[in-house]
């Protein structure tokens, strides 16, 4: 087991390097840890937090926010993330939007390996985060984790998954210093246009009545 993780490290840290040239349908190969934070274990300090102009605040995306997601994520995208059933969380210095991430309940499709993933009702998939560039290095992603843990935890959900890049050990520090534990993987290769990929979740008993949490995911 030992041994092909390494093998799959060694060959994603190539791919890193061969990807100046080498279009990723042609050859790419992907491996990734997926984790899990407990959502009472992402405490932050709430309220406002002072940039250099303005407040920074937090919301989930409305309608009348759309133009200014999509304006960095797409309109397509966005369109088909909205009729997935997807939220966005956003953070906001004023006017501008400074950060976005995205969250799935019951279901997800991953856009590489296009592996549907069931999620239980306790259970949500974070995935696609930004935070525009003069804003990076300032704890503004973990504060929009937390922020949206707060609000998810009173919907019923107990649970956030998300992948990792496993060479990427910065992201996995941040991730681990909210609270987050190691439960699966994503293993798999994009070659000549085909692919294969392994998603494995190690999922812990839910404590909470799974009626509820459905009431709770569906609002």
């Amino acid at each position: 087991m030992a041994s092909a993780r390494s093998c799959w490290q060694v060959g994603y840290r190539l791919e890193t390097i061969l990807h100046r040239w080498v279009p990723n349908w042609l050859f790419h190969p992907r491996y990734c840890l997926i984790f899990r934070i407990p959502v009472d274990r992402s405490r932050h300090d709430r309220g406002t937090l002072a940039a250099d102009e303005g407040v920074i605040s937090f919301r989930w995306a409305e309608e009348a926010d759309q133009s200014a997601v999509a304006s960095q994520a797409g309109d397509r995208v966005v369109r088909q993330r909205l009729e997935a059933g997807y939220r966005v969380a956003t953070l906001w210095d004023g006017g501008e939007l400074i950060a976005t991430l995205w969250f799935a309940t019951r279901r997800y499709v991953d856009d590489e390996t296009m592996e549907v993933l069931s999620l239980r009702a306790d259970e949500c998939w974070l995935f696609a985060a930004w935070v525009h560039e003069p804003y990076r290095r300032r704890g503004l992603y973990s504060r929009l984790i937390c922020e949206a843990s707060s609000d998810l935890r009173d919907r019923g959900l107990r649970q956030i998954l998300l992948a990792v890049d496993a060479t990427n050990v910065r992201s996995q520090r941040v991730h681990r210093a909210l609270g987050a534990s190691r439960v699966g993987s994503i293993v798999g290769i994009r070659l000549f246009g085909l692919r294969w990929f392994r998603v494995k979740i190690g999922r812990p008993a839910s404590t909470v009545p799974q009626e509820s949490l459905a009431r709770g995911a569906g609002d």
